[in-house]
C-alpha cells in the first residue's frame, strides 16, 4: 500500500480534474440509458446533454477538493489516501445525482435502482473505508472555547473509524428519508394532494448515505431555494406541466458538495454590545452549533418545513400557468 500511496501523493490539480471528469461522464453516461428506459423514457438527447455536464461537474468537483479543499474543516482530517478515496467516493455519488436529475426532468420518475445501487455503494464503502465523511456522526460545536479548547467529540468515533462510517451513513440515510417524508406528509396535508413522490424520500436517504445527516439537511433546506429561483426553467427543461422536486434535491446536495467547507464554517457577529469575556456562541452566529443544540434544531426543521410547504404552493400554482413550450 506504501507504493499506493506514493502514487496518489503525485497526482496533481489537472490529473484530478481528468480523472474526475472521466470517471463521472462514464457512470452518467452508462446508467442514463438504462435508468431513462426504465421509466418510460428514451435517452435521446439528455444521455448525451447529461454525459456534458457530468465531465464538465466531476472535473470541477475534483479540481475544487484537492486543489480548492472545499470540504476541509476543523476536526475532519482524513490522510492524502483517504481524501484521495473521497474523492472517488463523492464522484459515484455526483454520478448518481445527474442520472436521477435527468430522469426525473424527462418523465418525472425517478428509478429505484439507481438509489439503491448508489446507496449500497455508500454505506458499504464508509463501513469499509471508515474514514470517509465530511461531518462526524457527532460534533458540538457549542463546546468550544476559541483557542483554549475545540468541539465535543465522542472518543469512540476515532477509536473504532469502521463502525463509525457505518454509523454515520445509516443515520444520514435515516434522516434524509425521515425528513422528507414528514415535509412530504406535511404538504400533501396542506396542498390536498401528493406534493413529493416516493422517489424523492429514497433520494433523500441516497443523499443521506453518502453525505451523513448534518449535510443532508442542509441540502434539504437548499432545495427549496433552489426551486423558487430555478422552477420555472425546470419546467421549461422537462417540457411537463408539473415540476420535478427531485432535480432540486439533487442540486442541493451538489452545493453542498462544493461549498461544505464555507457553509459549515459560516459565522456572523450578531452582538449588538459584547461585553469582553461574553461567549463566543451568544455574540457570534454560526450554523455548525445548529447541529449540536436540540432547541436550534427543531428551529431548523419547522423552518424547513414551512419553506417547502410555501414552495409546494408555489410549484402547485406553476402547474396551473400555461408556458408556451417551443416546437
Amino acid at each position: 500500500m506504501v507504493w499506493l500511496e506514493q502514487f496518489v501523493n503525485t497526482l496533481n490539480a489537472p490529473t484530478w480534474m481528468i480523472i474526475g471528469a472521466f470517471i463521472t461522464a462514464l457512470l452518467t453516461g452508462s446508467l442514463t440509458g438504462p435508468a431513462l428506459r426504465l421509466c418510460g423514457g428514451e435517452p435521446g438527447h439528455w444521455k448525451v446533454g447529461m454525459t456534458i455536464v457530468a465531465a464538465a461537474l466531476g472535473a470541477g468537483l475534483a479540481w475544487a477538493m484537492h486543489a480548492g479543499h472545499c470540504q476541509e474543516v476543523p476536526e475532519v482530517r482524513p490522510s492524502v489516501m483517504t481524501h484521495s478515496l473521497r474523492i472517488l467516493f463523492h464522484l459515484v455519488f455526483l454520478a448518481c445525482l445527474l442520472v436521477v436529475t435527468a430522469t426525473d426532468l424527462a418523465t418525472l420518475y425517478i428509478p429505484d435502482f439507481v438509489l439503491f445501487l448508489g446507496g449500497s455503494i455508500a454505506i458499504t464503502a464508509a463501513f469499509l473505508v471508515g474514514d470517509l465523511q465530511i461531518a462526524h456522526v457527532w460534533v458540538d460545536w457549542n463546546a468550544e472555547i476559541p483557542q483554549i479548547k475545540g468541539p465535543d467529540i465522542p472518543v469512540w468515533l476515532a477509536e473504532h473509524p469502521h463502525l463509525h462510517g457505518l454509523a454515520w451513513s445509516l443515520v444520514g440515510a435515516g434522516v434524509g428519508a425521515g425528513l422528507t417524508q414528514l415535509v412530504k406528509s406535511v404538504a400533501e396535508r396542506v396542498l390536498g394532494q401528493p406534493a413529493m413522490g416516493s422517489g424523492d424520500v429514497t433520494l433523500m436517504a441516497m443523499v443521506g448515505a453518502f453525505l451523513g445527516w448534518q449535510p443532508t439537511v442542509i441540502a434539504f433546506f437548499f432545495a427549496p431555494l433552489l426551486a423558487l429561483t430555478l422552477g420555472p426553467l425546470a419546467r421549461r427543461i422537462s417540457r411537463e406541466r408539473a415540476v420535478p422536486y427531485g432535480p432540486f434535491l439533487a442540486a442541493g446536495a451538489i452545493l453542498v458538495l462544493f461549498a461544505w467547507r464555507w457553509i459549515w464554517m459560516f459565522e456572523i457577529d450578531i452582538s449588538l454590545n459584547a461585553q469582553p469575556g461574553e461567549e463566543d456562541r451568544l455574540t457570534r452566529f454560526a450554523i455548525r452549533r445548529l447541529f449540536g443544540d436540540g432547541l436550534l434544531l427543531l428551529g431548523l426543521l419547522s423552518a424547513a418545513l414551512g419553506g417547502t410547504a410555501l414552495l409546494m404552493g408555489i410549484l402547485r400554482w406553476f402547474r396551473s400557468v400555461e408556458i408556451k413550450l417551443p416546437d
